[in-house]
């Protein structure tokens, strides 16, 4: 016959064993279907006037990965790919299911073409001009404050390293 241990508890302890148990099985990956994926260091932006936040995509990793597997963004928050040189680019939304737009900047910081994309569709989307940076917000949020090409972003950080 096994020995039954009782006696007082601290307050909440119960409670805390369960929450330090789901913490620990999460850590672990052992609940869900993925891990979320990572948030990066994030900086603010003027976007032809609007106040915006934005995580930096800055090496080939980052901008690669950008907000694949994503399911929501906060209002107001979107992604900034950032390049070494400005150039021609194109995106995709390859494992993307957010309805994203982006905008195309050029190394003045302005914006030189805005296009909406859709979740998982791997066409390409083109710059059509040089651009060092792209920023990628909820699908409309440009047309909804009043952004078109030509505005200005300001805040913008130097060109990446690689």
């Amino acid at each position: 016959m096994a020995a039954r241990i009782t006696g007082p508890r601290a307050p909440g302890s119960s409670r805390r064993l369960v929450l330090l148990g789901l913490a620990g099985l999460v850590a672990c990956g052992a609940v869900g279907d993925s891990a979320p994926a990572p948030v990066l260091p994030t900086i603010p932006l003027v976007v032809g006037g609007e106040a915006v936040t934005a995580e930096v995509a800055d090496s080939p990793a980052l901008r690669e990965r950008g907000l694949m597997e994503r399911r929501a963004l906060r209002r107001d928050h979107g992604m900034i790919f950032v390049y070494p040189d400005s150039r021609p680019r194109s995106f995709w939304m390859k494992n993307t299911p957010l309805l994203l737009s982006i905008a195309f900047i050029d190394e003045g910081g302005k914006i030189v073409r805005i296009a909406d994309m859709q979740p998982y569709d791997t066409t390409p989307v083109p710059s059509n001009a040089p651009a060092m940076y792209a920023l990628e917000m909820t699908q409309g949020w440009f047309a909804e404050h009043g952004v078109g090409v030509g505005a200005a972003v300001t805040g913008l950080p130097g060109a990446s390293a690689e």
